[in-house]
């Protein structure tokens, strides 16, 4: 059975790649037969994507060990993550109170974000790095920042200057605590994090997901300790570097990119 993420060869030319080509599907049609497959050359690099009939393409056996590893605490905060070396992606759930938040229903399947995480992970080594009282910069109604950041957005001014300043001052605060404009095209829950005493929130607001997607957890937000939480991520971050620097000695974790083996 051919589904989301299957490793696949084509059976048919088409724009340009001959039959034979192989790739791994990254989403499946619900109007028809049909899907859609990220195409690689010859070192497994991605380099299109090309929209084929299932019965122009089969499923083949992917013979990679998969590495899986969990840090912290599952009752209180955990990360687990599982990598693909063929393709560049890693398989992430983060577990607040038992619950993996970022879990989503697609097509009918239970799901987890699963995607090509680098830009996530300098995202999340730079908040940790950083650890400081931040406190919401408006002053609206909500137990937690994702809440928080509903009523922010009901701000409104006849005073543009007024109206710009308030925006700025919540857009920058967004980037230091919001990850999601590091997801790099990934399916990922919206969520927000902020260090409050002892503990770091962790909030998460997906009631506004792309069309398809239907998060298990929507609204909420939780406190987690902080030893705990730094722990766990910086855990996450040492295990993923050094997997994907084994793999693909050209990245650079310091910040800047050079040549990667992919892009999924």
């Amino acid at each position: 059975m051919i589904t989301e993420y299957t490793k696949v060869r084509t059976l048919v030319s088409k724009e340009g790649y001959p039959a034979g080509t192989i790739g791994v599907v990254v989403s499946i049609y619900t109007n028809g037969p049909a899907c859609e497959v990220e195409l690689w050359d010859e070192k497994e690099c991605p380099v299109n994507v090309v929209t084929y009939l299932l019965s122009e393409v089969e499923a083949i056996q992917d013979n990679q060990e998969l590495i899986t590893m969990t840090f912290g605490d599952f009752t209180e905060f955990a990360i687990s993550c599982s990598f693909y070396d063929s393709c560049h992606d890693t398989e992430l759930s983060v577990f607040v109170k038992g619950n993996n938040i970022l879990a989503f229903e697609r097509n009918g399947k239970l799901l987890t974000t699963r995607w090509d995480l680098d830009d996530l992970v300098l995202w999340l080594k730079g908040f940790i790095g950083k650890l400081e009282e931040d406190p919401y910069p408006v002053d609206v109604e909500g137990d937690y920042a994702a809440e928080k950041g509903l009523k922010a957005h009901e701000f409104d001014s006849d005073n543009d200057e007024e109206f710009d300043a308030y925006y700025d001052r919540l857009y920058e605060w967004n980037l230091r605590h919001r990850w999601h404009p590091a997801s790099a095209g990934a399916i990922l829950a919206d969520v927000y994090f902020q260090l409050i005493g002892d503990s770091i929130e962790v909030s998460w607001n997906n009631t506004d997901a792309e069309e398809e997607v239907t998060f298990r957890n929507l609204l909420g937000g939780a406190r987690v300790g902080r030893k705990l939480f730094v722990s766990a991520v910086d855990s996450f971050i040492q295990a993923y570097t050094r997997h994907w620097e084994n793999v693909c000695t050209n990245k650079n974790f310091s910040g800047q990119s050079q040549t990667t083996c992919s892009n999924f």
